[in-house]
């Protein structure tokens, strides 16, 4: 019924990274838009929502679902461009750690190989996995990379993971606040939403104990 308010005129939406979501409820998602849409053809439904989407063509449903919709190919012969493009980022980042972590040249060019073959074309999970890789020493490095599952499902589930089992029911509460949140909330802000309070008996106020 939002959508159809004459009081707030046309919305404009735009939804990147469909490819990215969970798959059962992502096309549950992309069939009530369809629904959407096709009633929107309707002159009564007076639905003002303008939506654009913005997605791999995977899982294999996405094109089959919004099969019906105007689609608009955005470079579609440029993979050559992008595993280039990757490539050198990945070099860019080994080389930064070969140097200061001080990696022989053997080491250098495993790191090389298993970033390309981990990161999935993602250059977030290169950034991620190099950021980590700093903390161990040369030595430590070639276990250290079996820690880091490819593509950026399984890094952030290990994220998740290395959260200790005391922190993980309030992790989550601020997990759903930044998330939810329609602008970034000041420390005392999320301590009040999550519901943490000073510890005056020890001298610690909301923001020290929510920081």
């Amino acid at each position: 019924s939002m959508v159809c308010d004459s009081v707030l005129g046309t919305a404009y939406c735009v939804l990147d990274g469909l490819d990215e979501c969970d798959e059962a409820s992502l096309e549950a998602l992309l069939k009530k838009f369809r629904s959407l849409f096709s009633m929107k053809s309707n002159e009564s439904s007076g639905c003002r929502l303008k939506l654009i989407t913005v997605s791999r063509d995977l899982p294999d449903f996405i094109p089959e679902v919004l099969s019906c919709f105007p689609r608009l190919r955005l470079d579609p012969d440029a993979m050559n461009e992008i595993n280039s493009d990757i490539r050198l980022f990945i070099d860019y980042k080994v080389d930064q750690l070969s140097l200061s972590k001080n990696y022989p040249k053997l080491l250098r060019s495993h790191v090389r190989k298993v970033f390309l073959e981990r990161a999935k074309g993602t250059f977030l999970w290169v950034g991620i996995v190099a950021n980590e890789l700093k903390k161990y020493a040369s030595t430590e490095t070639e276990n250290a990379l079996g820690l880091f599952p490819p593509g950026l499902e399984g890094l952030y589930a290990r994220m998740l993971l290395q959260i200790g089992e005391r922190r993980r029911e309030v992790a989550a509460k601020i997990l759903r606040w930044v998330v939810m949140a329609l602008r970034p909330l000041s420390l005392s802000e999320l301590a009040t939403a999550v519901g943490i309070t000073a510890k005056s008996s020890v001298g610690l106020s909301c923001e020290e104990v929510i920081r």
